[in-house]
């Protein structure tokens, strides 16, 4: 009962989804497997949007998934194995203060609302590391011709 409270709900999402597809024993397999693999292609759209070339992003986006940390949490704490949340956070900062168009600003709020369905703890470590967060989107040469632009932009894809 206590790992019903601790995993977060897009780990009970995915496991329903898969469970008519894989037999009980293979579920928790399959899970890891979306989890590691959506941490890859959060990292290589952060990546791609960036300007970084494709070999890089992908090479670096594998990487990301598999380094030693998500290796060591798939064995214990599979709910960790997803650190998919900090290339989404990256990605939709970049998109609100570069974009210009409401588009971008919509793919800005939907990177930063899937990187909220990342597990709870993680959540925390965001709060707090949220204020290093404007200090990347104070960094930016945007902030400094157009701040109240910028911080309209970063506000409105924030809110959901």
């Amino acid at each position: 009962m206590a790992k019903l409270y601790a995993s977060c709900w897009a780990e009970k999402l995915i496991v329903a989804i898969l469970s008519p597809l894989f037999p009980i024993e293979q579920l928790s397999t399959a899970y890891l497997w979306v989890i590691l693999s959506l941490s890859a292609v959060s990292f290589y759209l952060m990546g791609r949007v960036l300007g970084w070339q494709r070999t890089l992003a992908f090479a670096l986006a594998i990487c990301w998934a598999f380094n030693a940390y998500t290796r060591a949490r798939t064995k214990v704490h599979m709910a960790l194995a997803g650190i998919y949340h900090l290339p989404l956070i990256i990605l939709g900062l970049h998109l609100a203060v570069r974009g210009t168009t409401k588009r971008s600003l919509g793919w800005a709020a939907l990177a930063l609302l899937l990187a909220a369905t990342v597990a709870h703890y993680y959540l925390v470590v965001v709060a707090f590391l949220a204020p290093l967060f404007l200090v990347l989107v104070a960094l930016y040469p945007e902030t400094r011709i157009a701040p109240r632009r910028v911080a309209t932009r970063v506000t409105v894809a924030a809110l959901p």
